[in-house]
């Protein structure tokens, strides 16, 4: 399905790349838009679990590092994302537990991309810095996502190196504009 798109994969192709008989995923998923709902949930939550111990913690880890171990595993397991993609962006699929799955995915990855962003930067845990991370996780699942799609796209010409260096400077500044602003206390009247 990651290959050929979820309309272009019909059971039988299936079948023939795993050797079970289409009574058995029948019985164990019940459809195939629940085979690629529990496929979806499964391979990304396995490059979750890969990306929480890839990224570096401790004294002396950087954002770069960080970034960098990402990316790392983006490059090593990109059919996971475009999985995720391709089945996250597919509105003919008639079965709202495939985008759920995607959904729940990426929520558990914006969850760990903003304890890991607060790891790194030790701001105080207040509720506007702790939503600050919220977004800059967001900002990186985002940045991601386009990182992706100019690889699958473009090939050679992607020039991901470069691309990473750009969406490093783009979260450092986005992400200094943002912890600044959450940081600062408000004044009274509101407008800050």
């Amino acid at each position: 399905m990651a290959e050929r798109g979820y309309a272009a994969t019909p059971i039988g192709a299936i079948c023939a790349e795993t050797g079970l008989p289409p009574t058995s995923i029948y019985w164990h998923f019940g459809s195939k838009e629940g085979l690629l709902a529990q496929v979806v949930e499964e391979t990304a939550s396995e490059w979750i679990d890969e990306l929480e111990m890839a990224v570096p913690r401790g004294e002396g880890t950087t954002l770069d590092d960080a970034l960098l171990a990402l990316v790392g595993s983006i490059r090593r397991r990109p059919e996971i994302l475009r999985l995720m993609l391709l089945t996250g962006l597919d509105r003919s699929n008639p079965d709202p537990s495939v985008r759920e799955s995607v959904r729940r995915v990426r929520t558990r990855a914006r969850e760990l991309l903003a304890r890991r962003l607060a790891e790194l930067l030790g701001l105080d845990r207040s509720d506007a810095v702790e939503a600050a991370y919220r977004r800059l996780a967001r900002f990186v699942l985002v940045l991601t996502d386009g990182l992706l799609l100019a690889q699958e796209i473009d090939g050679e010409e992607a020039e991901v190196d470069m691309l990473v260096t750009m969406v490093r400077t783009s979260l450092v500044a986005v992400g200094l504009t943002e912890l600044r602003e959450a940081a600062t206390p408000r004044k009274e009247d509101g407008r800050g």
